[in-house]
């Protein structure tokens, strides 16, 4: 999940501008405007020199606000929960007895699977590549069924593995990386540490999700389906587990204190802004009033979301919550 992404970079909208956006309503139907003292004409009047428009200084307003809530939750569920950041991590990088395939009209690779999580995400750290002919190749990543990422002209020595750094996270329970195999001769070998649990291990994810659980797979891919061998690609990956995930999951429950946070914060621009103008002046003494309503009733709303998310996170065990009840230890990848 990339939620605060797409909130920051304007792509996902949670709190509106009424009369601005009027045929795209915010997820939560919730605008700033409504909030009593908060118009367009207001922002306008506060925008400074960075700021241009009143529309651009209220979506800045809602848009941190949903970073502030996000750190303020993470605060909060810290000392009760322990995030476990890595899960699992897979190096497939040996190519000491492979043979070498000959060219293929075929996209061959490796898949590499985790199981179901909302809070979990395969984290690809390197690929290597091995292959028997020295030519310039497309690398392309697919997160799940959409591609995600394509490496265009990535140059191979025969007989030299190449190392390609990605640090990247992908949603989807599956990572598909492919090579054209149609003008190259690609080293394969097994996949040494391919896994496959017996049922029923006796393990918590075995326990959580029965025979179909098989841990963090990687398996190869022959063009059609998946097997045993690495087609000239390796990797070093984990399952990861990330707080935002977390938040993401539980947005619905965060819009009222996100949308009272847009206000107290637009408030405070209000208050400190060096713009001198008749609506500045008339305004900003309101402004204080209204700060301490707005935060007044941040808080409160902060506090009933607060119980009813620690309930969700205690019925949530799992591979990356544990519940601390004397201590705490919080693990950042």
């Amino acid at each position: 999940m990339d939620c605060l992404k797409d909130i920051l970079c304007g792509t996902r909208t949670i709190i509106g501008i009424r009369d601005y956006d009027s045929c795209i309503a915010p997820e939560s139907d919730l605008y700033i405007n409504d909030l009593p003292g908060i118009t367009l004409k207001r922002a306008a009047a506060v925008s400074n020199e960075e700021m241009q428009t009143g529309k651009a200084l209220l979506q800045k307003c809602t848009r941190m606000a949903v970073k502030k809530v996000f750190d303020d939750f993470d605060k909060e569920i810290s000392p009760y929960f322990n995030f476990n950041a890595i899960v699992e991590t897979r190096q497939t990088d040996d190519f000491r007895d492979a043979e070498i395939l000959p060219v293929a009209n075929l996209s061959r690779g490796l898949v590499l699977k985790r199981w179901r999580s909302e809070m979990a995400q395969i984290y690809l750290e390197e690929i290597y590549v091995k292959s028997n002919t020295t030519i310039s190749v497309d690398v392309k990543i697919y997160d799940g069924e959409t591609l995600a990422l394509t490496l265009s002209g990535v140059d191979l020595v025969a007989g030299i593995v190449k190392t390609i750094r990605i640090d990247r996270k992908y949603n989807s329970e599956s990572v598909k990386i492919l090579i054209d195999n149609s003008n190259v001769e690609m080293y394969s070998t097994s996949l040494n540490n391919w896994r496959n649990y017996s049922c029923c291990n006796e393990s918590y994810m075995s326990e959580k999700y029965g025979c179909d659980y098989q841990g963090f797979v990687i398996k190869g891919w022959n063009g059609t389906e998946e097997d045993s061998l690495m087609y000239g690609i390796g990797v070093k990956a984990s399952v990861r587990c990330y707080n935002e995930n977390i938040l993401c999951s539980i947005l619905p429950k965060l819009y009222l204190p996100i949308w009272y946070k847009s206000g107290a914060d637009f408030m405070r621009e209000l208050m400190y802004t060096d713009r001198m103008n008749p609506i500045t002046l008339f305004t900003a003494e309101k402004a204080g009033e209204l700060f301490d309503d707005f935060q007044y009733e941040y808080k409160e709303q902060y506090a009933s979301t607060t119980k009813s998310i620690q309930a969700f996170l205690r019925s949530t065990k799992g591979e990356c919550i544990t519940c601390n009840s004397d201590s705490y230890a919080q693990i950042h990848p």
